[in-house]
């Protein structure tokens, strides 16, 4: 009985894994771990960027799939979904949920997920450029 049980619980685990991504992310805020797949997770570090004191949601969240969120100000979130939940206590955020309920990590202070534009390096003019081309022979004696 032992045996069929720890050979059930070893093959969901490696089905489960064997459909799933990990990656870990610090180029961006916050940073992050992240599992993609049948399972969704995350453990993320960084202050929530919420300005209301107490927000509660029945049926909706910041997740696809939440069925209830509490956030108090920065300090506290829950929120439950159909297979899984998040919790964010001061700067950990750490979320689970499988299938029906994807936990997202809420926004950050500092992040800037909403801009996408890539960074350039400014361009330097060289001394000729702006500067219109002669005309004749005689504006280059000058």
């Amino acid at each position: 009985m032992l045996l069929q049980r720890a050979l059930a619980t070893l093959l969901l685990a490696l089905v489960a894994s064997g459909c799933s991504i990990l990656s870990v992310d610090s180029g961006t805020a916050p940073p992050r771990v992240e599992i993609d797949g049948i399972v969704d997770g995350h453990v993320a570090l960084g202050i929530s960027d919420e300005s209301h004191l107490v927000h509660f949601d029945i049926f909706d969240g910041t997740s696809p799939g939440a069925l209830l969120e509490l956030v108090i100000w920065k300090l506290f979130r829950v929120e439950v979904g159909f297979a899984g939940a998040s919790l964010t206590v001061g700067p950990i955020h750490v979320g689970l949920g499988v299938l029906a309920y994807d936990p997202w990590v809420p926004e950050m202070i500092g992040s800037d997920e909403g801009d996408e534009e890539e960074w350039e390096e400014p361009r330097q003019e060289s001394p000729t450029e702006g500067r219109s081309a002669p005309e004749h022979d005689h504006d280059l004696k000058e």
